[in-house]
């Protein structure tokens, strides 16, 4: 094509603000830039996290973080693309090796085990929270501790991770999920009156209560120790019943 007495060869990808895009949008391109780069930050990790000896756990977390910077890096431009499988797991092989690093663990254990081991959410997950921090303001104080996973001390997550036999709660005999701790629980009755209060009405579904703690700082206050102070209960309680 000729522009302008000048002669303009159409491409098929071009890279733009660090995000490879191709004429037909699949992401494909930028999934494998993106492991690519990703991979090379573990090959120098590599060498500050032996498995035997070098930092601690928690200077190995913020050395992980930089893999994750990459792997992260304008997650809100090309989230659609992890609906599909492979590129997904393009992304969870990359967090897998750096993961095995901070844990310091042996190369056969599965990625959703390390990821439990080192205190990291699976990938998509972290796109997740990355493109929902996007969306609603990640410099808000406090935004990036109100992402719920499912991971924790929750009757699903320890039955799946093979730590309990049920996913029980041994209170309610309920299904013990995160929905299930936050709304019904009768453990938590008197702190969640204690919260009704302080709203001045009934606790807001899953699919409202985010808008619900975006209204006013009290409320996100109110709800964000609700559920900071049940947790950490709960996961006493629950440490302490499993012996």
């Amino acid at each position: 094509m000729v522009v302008e007495r000048q002669r303009v060869e159409a491409k098929n990808k071009i890279k733009y603000l660090g995000v490879i895009i191709t004429k037909n949008l699949n992401f494909l391109e930028h999934m494998k830039y993106t492991v690519e780069k990703a991979n090379k930050k573990i090959s120098q990790l590599r060498r500050l996290m032996p498995n035997v000896g070098g930092p601690g756990y928690c200077k190995r977390r913020v050395l992980c973080q930089v893999m994750h910077s990459v792997l992260l890096y304008a997650a809100p431009a090309w989230r659609e693309a992890m609906k599909i499988q492979s590129y997904k797991e393009r992304l969870m092989a990359a967090q897998r090796k750096c993961l095995l690093m901070v844990a310091a663990a042996y190369r056969t254990i599965s990625a959703e085990v390390v990821q439990v081991m080192a205190g990291f959410p699976p990938i998509d997950l972290m796109i997740a929270e990355r493109c929902f921090l996007y969306n609603i303001g990640g410099r808000l104080a406090g935004n990036r501790r109100m992402i719920l996973t499912g991971h924790g001390s929750f009757g699903t997550f320890t039955k799946r991770i093979r730590k309990t036999e049920d996913d029980t709660c041994k209170t309610c005999g309920q299904r013990d999920d995160p929905a299930y701790v936050l709304y019904e629980c009768a453990r938590w009755g008197e702190e969640r009156t204690r919260l009704k209060e302080q709203l001045g009405c009934d606790l807001p579904t899953a699919t409202e209560i985010i808008g619900k703690m975006l209204e006013d700082k009290a409320t996100w206050n109110a709800v964000t120790t609700y559920m900071t102070v049940e947790m950490n209960r709960k996961e006493k309680v629950d440490r302490n019943s499993q012996g």
